[in-house]
């Protein structure tokens, strides 16, 4: 991950912004909100939803990545063989939003289901 400085741009409510994935995401912080994130960044709160899988009642934790485009549909090509290898507490939403991958996309390229599909630890998720 590469972090973009955009300090002294105006917007002073976002420190930093970071690469992953061709994408641009910020790590919430204490006191942030998605209407004052969509200020800061100039993108509507649907937007963020949309980019992040997320939906209205979702409520940010400090923390949290939010992408600032759309996800990508794969990982990065250095995933090309390479899987994520599931951890304690880690969900499907926590990996696609690590990789930079849309939600859905992540459980197709696996071939799996939301509905049917419990994630367990040590669990080999593929990214490409």
């Amino acid at each position: 991950f590469g972090l973009l400085d955009i300090s002294g741009t105006g917007k002073e409510l976002i420190d930093a912004v970071y690469h992953c994935n061709d994408n641009y995401f910020i790590v919430v912080q204490e006191g942030d909100d998605l209407a004052t994130i969509s200020w800061a960044t100039g993108l509507k709160i649907e937007e963020l939803l949309e980019f992040n899988d997320l939906t209205l009642d979702y409520t940010l934790t400090i923390g949290d990545i939010l992408f600032l485009r759309k996800k990508r549909t794969k990982g990065a090509k250095e995933y090309r063989n390479l899987p994520h290898t599931v951890e304690p507490g880690q969900s499907m939403y926590d990996i696609s939003q690590m990789y930079g991958i849309r939600l859905k996309s992540l459980y197709k390229l696996n071939n799996l289901s939301p509905r049917d599909y419990e994630i367990k630890v040590g669990d080999l998720i593929w990214l490409r």
